[in-house]
This record gives C-alpha cells, structure tokens and sequence, in this order.
C-alpha cells in the first residue's frame, strides 16, 4: 500500500510539473465559448517567432488528458515550440462521423492561430499538428 501512495504521489507530483507552464484559455468562436490548454517554453520572448503545434485529443479525451498523456510539454522546452491542446465540442472533433461533433473546428483552429499570432508571436508559416485517434483524424 506505501508503494502505491508513493506511485499515486510522485505521479501527481510530475503532472503538476508538467502543467506548471500551461495557460488556460477561452476563444468565443460560432457562437461557442471553445477552450484549449497553451504550453509556452519558458523565457519565451514574443520577439523571436516560435513554430506551433497542436495536439488534438482523441474521442471522449480532453485537452487535459492529452497535455498529460502526449508528454509533449517537455518536447516544447527542449526543441522551442509553442503547443496547444484544444478542447473538442462534447470531446469530439468534427470529422465526418455521425456521432461526433458538427463544430467548425476547422475555423476554430484558424482562429486560435490568428489569436496566438497577435498574443505569443508564432510564426504562421511554421503550424503544424498531431493527434490522437479522433483527434488524429
């Protein structure tokens, strides 16, 4: 049992490491209140465009799980890249299934590029993104 606490408590710890940089933000896009997770390599200077990357949750997930389980933020630091971890309408993206999402996510993604142009300085000609599962779709 003082191996799991230990496990269960070393884990917390580490997540809250991981997520200790993360902004949490809101973008009124369609009429919807969207949300995304942000991870900003430390000493970041707006100055110096970064490249972004966004990492789109799977199916039922969430930003919050998909910050955690991709381990990305680390990846961030060390090659100085912004990631974003958008939300999902109903934690699905809209790609074509019945039961997933009808949401523009495609304008919801254009729209968070237009943002954290003008809020973190990215470069625009250097987006890209990955996913898991529906959100890899």
């Amino acid at each position: 049992m003082k191996i799991f606490v230990f496990a269960f408590l070393s884990l917390l710890f580490t997540n809250v490491m991981w997520t200790q940089s993360t902004i949490l933000g809101t973008l009124n896009h369609d009429g919807k209140t969207r949300n995304y997770r942000i991870h900003i390599p430390a000493n970041h200077n707006k100055d110096i465009a970064l490249p972004l990357v966004f990492n789109f949750h799977g199916y039922t997930s969430n930003a919050f799980e998909q910050e955690l389980y991709s381990g990305m933020n680390q990846v961030a630091d060390t090659a100085r890249f912004i990631v974003c971890y958008p939300d999902g309408l109903n934690n699905a993206w809209n790609v074509g299934w019945a039961f997933g999402s009808t949401a523009d996510d495609v304008g919801f993604t254009v729209a968070m590029i237009d943002e954290f142009y003008v809020k973190y300085g990215i470069d625009k000609s250097r987006v890209y993104s990955c996913g898991m599962s529906n959100g890899g779709l």
